[in-house]
């Protein structure tokens, strides 16, 4: 279901519906830490909120950016004591499902798909500019909220994946086997023959 390399990290709790991908900004000194950060705080934090209040996309907007601003928080306090990484920051792609609505937010160049009766939906467009750090965001953190039919697989990927494999392949790979894992374990080996530069990390999972 999730596969992650040396400084990204992922989360796949079915469990609580929650998914995420951080991935590490190559520049950064502590880039690993705040992939950590991201991947401990998002889904622990968005859990122990009552999902079963929201009722709409703001609200679900304001808790996500709650999420991603205690993160950040922790990655100040985490700087101010380690000043080599005082620019550290990472990506994310991250998604909630909540009575059969998805919802998906993205901050860089990770990306989220859906495969639904076999067609490849890419969900998010990349803010190439913007990271989750110790510096304030550049654009607001938004929401988008996608109606779930009856087979559904997900697909939240670092730069790693789409850098090297196509939409093409993307689809081709998730529609392999019954197992989200065999099309995880398929698309990293696809990207490291396409020869990526980065590290890959995916959380492939079924939605039913």
């Amino acid at each position: 279901m999730k596969l992650e390399r040396r400084e990204d990290r992922c989360v796949a709790d079915s469990d609580r519906g929650v998914f995420l991908v951080a991935s590490e900004i190559g520049w950064h000194s502590g880039r690993a830490e705040a992939s950590e950060i991201l991947a401990r705080v998002l889904p622990d934090w968005l859990a122990a909120t009552a999902k079963c209040a929201w009722r709409d996309v703001d609200l679900i907007e304001s808790a996500v950016a709650d999420a991603v601003d205690a993160a950040r928080r922790e990655m100040i306090a985490f700087a101010q004591t380690n000043p080599h990484f005082s620019r550290m920051a990472a990506t994310m792609a991250f998604a909630v499902v909540v009575d059969r609505t998805l919802y998906v937010t993205c901050v860089g160049n990770c990306r989220a798909y859906l495969l639904h009766r076999d067609r490849l939906q890419r969900l998010s467009k990349d803010r190439l500019a913007d990271v989750v750090g110790v510096e304030p965001l550049g654009e607001a953190i938004s929401v988008d909220a996608f109606e779930l039919g009856e087979v559904n697989r997900l697909l939240l990927c670092s730069e790693g994946l789409t850098d090297s494999v196509s939409d093409g392949e993307l689809q081709h790979f998730l529609r392999l086997g019954e197992c989200p894992q065999t099309s995880a374990d398929a698309l990293v080996n696809v990207a490291v023959k396409n020869g990526t530069h980065n590290d890959v990390t995916c959380v492939v999972v079924d939605l039913a």
